[in-house]
Order: C-alpha cells, then structure tokens, then sequence
C-alpha cells in the first residue's frame, strides 16, 4: 500500500501496529527498524532473537502481546 520506508514512520507514530519482512536487504531496512525500535516497538528476528543491522527476516510490532501473535502465526504456519 506504501514505500516500506514510510511504514516504519507510520508504526514509530503509532499509525500502523506491525511490519512483518522477509528475506529483506539490510541496507534497505536497517534505518526505519532503528526507529521502530526507538519509538519502542518490539523489533526482532522471525525467531524472537533482538534484531540486528544483519538481520535480514523480522517482525516489528507495537506491543509485546502483538508481536507474540505474531510470532505465533508465523510459527503455526511453520
């Protein structure tokens, strides 16, 4: 629906409450997972992991509880 660089912004400014990406180039999406995170939302790796400038799969969430949802899709769809 928008650039993935605009739905960071939207889910620091609490407009949107998650991003789920995968198989991203870190280069493309290290800056807006830093903000995200810095607005505090819950920024990690597929398997839970703290999120890294490596990192390359990750859910982002603007709750611990959304992003334990999250994840728990994620692992049922295995």
């Amino acid at each position: 629906m928008f650039s993935s660089t605009l739905s960071y912004a939207y889910l620091a400014a609490g407009r949107i409450a998650r991003i789920l990406h995968f198989s991203s180039a870190p280069l493309r999406t290290a800056a807006g997972c830093l903000i995200a995170a810095e607005s505090g939302a819950l920024v990690t790796d597929l398997d839970g992991a703290p999120w890294t400038v490596a990192t390359r799969s990750f859910v982002a969430a603007a709750t611990p509880a959304l992003h334990e949802a999250l994840r728990d899709l994620l692992r049922a769809k295995g």
